[in-house]
């Protein structure tokens, strides 16, 4: 530099006794420098900036630092090299001579001190931003994490899915209504988050009906179950020929899984809520009006339901048999027609008795004879008493159904008949045919147009122990 013996090195030193001595000639050139700043340092006012190098101005005697009023001056008594000091505080010089920190690579800015001792400015600190923004950065990542296995565990739970439990879901029942059904049946764990799924994974609609799911169930299992509908549920109900309104109740209500109640399958009968076209006007009494067979009965069906079906079967098969043409050859209503097929039902045992047995009422009716049909008076009492023993039946008390007092037809059938019986009475064939008595173990009847042909065949009946 102007003014200096020789040119110096910027990663050269001048020897003496320390570095802050060495750097700086009072009264006259500095006699070397300590690093190559490319700017000037914090202390401006004792630096000046030439070529590249920092000239150091001799201190004034009023300068004062707020270093020296610590103890030990401004390094607090710190007497090792600068460098040395430096180099503790995470520093280096590099090949420029250029001293820097390591951690940032910011230049460390060196003046002097009164004591002529190198002075190095602290490093600009990092201020906590970063670290705060990366610790809510990681809650936030650990939250997120946490709340995904927290709803994974209930959208697809672990381990075997539970026992069956059997639920309905009514009929418009929003998602979230199903979700509460499905949590309180526990099939699933959370009825909110299952309405934001099923929203989210745009299903549905989901269906109406029973169902039978298993408890700790898979989300999407739940849905596909839903969304395809209640699964059909049968139950085989059969109604044997000859069966009253009471029996076929109890049939009804025998059916496992299905629900139904004897009680209110019978008030529907009674009630005119089913009607039959062959039910008289004023009659609520569907009793000789439903169809004996073998029905599928779907689950979900009320007792209304299964009523009117077996109803409908019925005027399927009086249709075929030209019932209400029948009648009127016989001068009869259809619903007379009715009652003289279930009396035929009761009475005979065997089908080929059944168009005598036909014959024969239409033939005591017609001389107005009562019919002497026992199965009237037995159907009655056992209404009120269905284990009544026959042999305790006073036959000759005063009933509307005693037709052996009684003249004409009881006030309404006393069974529901089959086929066989239905077509005896509306096709009846010609006999003189007024008695009919059983006279074999195996049922079957013999017939008799007289009151001396009666009385040998009631001689018969007590033979064969029957009478």
């Amino acid at each position: 530099m102007p003014g200096q013996d020789e040119e110096r090195s910027p990663g050269r030193w001048d020897e003496g006794p320390a570095y802050g001595t060495a750097g700086y000639r009072r009264g006259g050139e500095p006699a070397g420098s300590y690093a190559h700043l490319g700017g000037r340092g914090r202390d401006q006012d004792h630096y000046v900036e030439q070529d590249h190098y920092l000239e150091l101005e001799e201190p004034q005697s009023g300068d004062h630092y707020p270093e020296d009023d610590q103890p030990g001056g401004r390094h607090g008594g710190d007497e090792r090299y600068p460098e040395e000091q430096f180099a503790a505080d995470g520093g280096h010089v590099d090949e420029y001579g250029h001293w820097v920190y390591d951690e940032d690579g910011d230049p460390a800015y060196l003046g002097y001190n009164r004591r002529g001792h190198a002075r190095r400015h602290p490093p600009r600190r990092v201020r906590p931003v970063r670290t705060v923004v990366l610790s809510v950065l990681v809650a936030f990542i650990l939250a997120v994490v946490g709340l995904y296995f927290h709803f994974e565990g209930e959208i697809n739970p672990g381990g075997h899915p539970g026992k069956i439990v059997s639920l309905n879901i009514p009929a418009g029942a929003s998602s979230a209504q199903i979700g509460s059904i499905l949590a309180k049946a526990g099939v699933i764990h959370g009825s909110s988050l299952f309405r934001y799924y099923v929203k989210l994974k745009g299903a549905g609609p989901l269906l109406p009906g029973t169902y039978r799911l298993a408890v700790n169930e898979k989300y999407d299992q739940v849905i596909s179950a839903l969304s395809a509908g209640p699964p059909v549920i049968t139950e085989r109900l059969v109604i044997p020929e000859g069966f009253t309104m009471q029996q076929v109740a109890a049939r009804v209500a025998a059916l496992p899984t299905l629900g139904l109640s004897a009680a209110k399958f019978l008030a529907a009968a009674s009630s005119g809520q089913v009607r039959s076209p062959y039910e008289p006007t004023g009659v609520n009494n569907l009793e000789g009006l439903i169809f004996p067979a073998t029905y599928q009965i779907r689950q979900g069906l009320t007792e209304a339901d299964v009523l009117q079906a077996l109803v409908d079967r019925f005027d399927q098969e009086a249709t075929i048999l030209n019932l209400a043409q029948a009648s009127a050859d016989l001068g009869l209503s259809p619903y007379q027609v009715i009652t003289v097929a279930s009396i035929v039902e009761r009475e005979a045992k065997q089908d080929a008795d059944r168009g005598p047995v036909a014959s024969t009422l239409y033939n005591r009716l017609k001389l107005g004879m009562p019919l002497g049909a026992d199965s009237t008076l037995i159907y009655a009492l056992r209404q009120a008493n269905p284990s009544i023993p026959l042999s305790s039946i006073n036959y000759n008390q005063p009933n509307p159904y005693n037709t052996r007092l009684n003249k004409g037809l009881p006030p309404t059938p006393i069974a529901n008949a089959g086929v066989p019986s239905l077509s005896a009475a509306t096709a009846p064939p010609a006999t003189s045919y007024l008695y009919f008595v059983e006279t074999n173990p195996d049922g079957k009847l013999s017939f008799a147009s007289t009151s001396s042909g009666f009385a040998s065949l009631q001689v018969q009946c007590r033979q064969a122990g029957l009478c």
